[in-house]
């Protein structure tokens, strides 16, 4: 984990913040120009079944346990369970992942399931990393821990838009509940970055790893006595994800070679105080945590699916070109370990079990690392070209409605 620094302008800064705007702190830029924004890449995907011996040598060698097991575990949970596949029969679902408990290995996953190689229309295949920082916090504000942790409000309610509007079921958002005299019962939505006002903190930290924190959803917090808890994601403003990489590139302020993690950091801590925060401003997204006590160090943050995450073994994928709980083979250039950071290729299965607000269209992943320093800098320099290969449970592949739409599965439903 990166060491705190000291910076002599932040408190004051803070502080104006607080009382003149009603700031949230999180870095995100000054906006003399329009801010380059992360949208959706173009709804696109195409599916083409292939036979599993198509996929060539790293799948007869690689280690398919950890994304094996991790499917195996959301299915025995009756809470998952049901989200995996959300949009598909869940007999048929039920029926893979019978299956493969039966034989959790790579023949078995030839068994239970047909593969559909994912080619990206229109769109650039994009694999990026994340992973679980370490953050150094202080119970107060102190010189160098400037910033809060920010931590959900008692005014802060989750609307289940799925009462108001079944075509939205599932579908949740945050508000604030206003409850004034004139307006009882009103819910407004959360505001941007730069509007937000802290009120609940579970720390103070480094104001350029709390805005790191933020980007990653989740990080263990350690006080100086040596306690650790989690802040867990709890909730965002709904606001579009801005990437402070993309901007500073725009700007002129960053060459594309530094534009990863360990770049923006020192670039924030170069420029000062006042011109950092303006930058972190410029990502209207903001998220609240929630503290969650580790009761095992060895086991990751929880993601979206509601599993704990895997080091090379989960990804964040768009739910609308990756269901939820669903396996894919992918091959990129990956970081590798032992202070070896250059990418070098990289093949090995996964299960999507997140998302991420700037992970978004056709074949684009982000892979979980783990857990402090050295996942933090194998995730910060992880972007690279993607591949990707779809494995659609056997009984899914088989419905007239999938093969109708993307053609006969790979290898046969019946005879």
């Amino acid at each position: 984990m990166a060491g705190h620094h000291n910076y002599r302008g932040w408190p004051a800064i803070a502080a104006s913040l607080l009382v003149l705007t009603a700031c949230r702190t999180t870095p995100e830029g000054e906006v003399t120009t329009p801010p380059v924004i992360e949208t959706a890449a173009p709804t696109t995907q195409t599916l083409t079944p292939v036979p599993f011996a198509a996929l060539g040598p790293g799948w007869a060698e690689a280690d398919l346990s950890p994304a094996i097991e991790a499917l195996i575990d959301a299915c025995a949970d009756a809470a998952l369970a049901p989200r995996l596949w959300p949009e598909q029969p869940r007999e048929a679902v039920a029926d893979a992942c019978a299956s493969l408990t039966a034989d959790p290995s790579r023949a078995g996953v030839e068994v239970a399931f047909s593969a559909y190689e994912a080619r990206a229309i229109n769109a650039t295949s994009r694999l990026t990393g994340y992973y679980e920082p370490v953050v150094e916090v202080r119970s107060a504000p102190e010189t160098g821990f400037e910033a809060p942790v920010p931590g959900l409000t008692p005014d802060m309610v989750r609307m289940d838009l799925g009462l108001l509007d079944p075509v939205r079921a599932g579908q949740t958002r945050w508000g604030r509940l206003l409850t004034t005299p004139n307006a009882p019962g009103r819910v407004l939505p959360l505001p941007p970055r730069a509007e937000v006002r802290v009120e609940t903190a579970l720390g103070w930290a480094d104001p350029v790893e709390v805005f790191f924190l933020q980007v990653q959803g989740s990080g263990r917090l350690v006080f100086p006595d040596g306690q650790v808890i989690r802040a867990a994601f709890a909730a965002h403003n709904d606001r579009p994800f801005v990437s402070l990489a993309r901007y500073l590139i725009a700007e002129g302020e960053l060459p594309q070679s530094d534009a990863h993690m360990a770049g923006l950091k020192a670039w924030l801590r170069r420029v000062g105080p006042e011109r950092a925060q303006a930058a972190m401003y410029v990502n209207p997204r903001f998220v609240w945590f929630a503290p969650e006590v580790i009761a095992d160090p060895t086991v990751g943050p929880r993601g979206s699916l509601g599993q704990p995450l895997r080091p090379l073994a989960h990804v964040a994928m768009d739910p609308a070109f990756a269901p939820p709980g669903s396996l894919w083979w992918l091959g990129a250039s990956v970081p590798q370990a032992s202070g070896n950071w250059q990418g070098l290729p990289w093949q090995g299965l996964v299960m999507v079990a997140d998302t991420g607000g700037a992970i978004k269209g056709p074949l684009r992943a982000d892979l979980y690392f783990g857990t402090g320093a050295e996942a933090g800098s194998r995730a910060g320099v992880t972007n690279s070209q993607l591949s990707g290969v779809l494995l659609v449970p056997r009984g899914v592949a088989c419905t007239e409605a999938w093969q109708a739409a993307h053609g006969a599965p790979a290898q046969g439903c019946g005879p």
